[in-house]
């Protein structure tokens, strides 16, 4: 089996530092008006100390905001000192479609909740979903996704669950 290739987005955060930072992940996107343009996908990074990773995901589909929201309100809230480990949010991971207000994205029409595993070299909407499979995930003992479809798609439990292979601390945990 071919190893996974990296990621073309780069993230502005140190996901190693301890503190609280936000920024963005840069998915570079060269259009007409804008050969040097990039799409920033925003994300939060709560660390302290050495300790278990939760990778808290909203967004998949632009047009869903109560998840978006709720992260958003997180965001505001978490004290990295309240933690032991570390927080990844990505609050609106279909960027483009969250700005639209859209369930999938404008610029490729792409689904972010139906192109998992991605493609390093495809789509935006397949580049964000490979950045998420194969950079994000990876470094994950939990993986949420705040979604109202979450019975019908849930990617992060998908993923993670490949991940967690059975044990505890590594089960997606999930609120209704």
């Amino acid at each position: 089996m071919a190893a996974a290739r990296q990621s073309r987005i780069v993230a502005e955060v140190d996901f190693d530092k301890n503190g609280r930072q936000q920024g963005f992940l840069r998915l570079f996107h060269s259009v007409h008006s804008s050969a040097y343009g990039f799409i920033p996908i925003p994300i939060v990074v709560l660390k302290n100390g050495d300790g278990p990773t939760a990778l808290l995901v909203s967004g998949t589909h632009g047009d869903e905001y109560e998840g978006q929201v709720a992260l958003c309100n997180l965001v505001k809230s978490l004290d990295p000192a309240s933690i032991h480990g570390r927080v990844i949010i990505l609050p609106a991971a279909n960027f483009p479609a969250a700005l639209a207000g859209r369930r999938t994205s404008p610029i490729d029409e792409g689904n972010l909740n139906r192109l998992f595993p991605g493609n390093p070299d495809g789509s935006v909407t397949q580049q964000i979903a490979y950045h998420i499979e194969h950079e994000l995930v990876p470094m994950a003992d939990l993986c949420a996704i705040c979604t109202p479809a979450v019975h019908r798609s849930c990617m992060c439990h998908r993923h993670c669950s490949a991940i967690g292979a059975g044990t505890a601390a590594r089960a997606p945990v999930w609120r209704r």
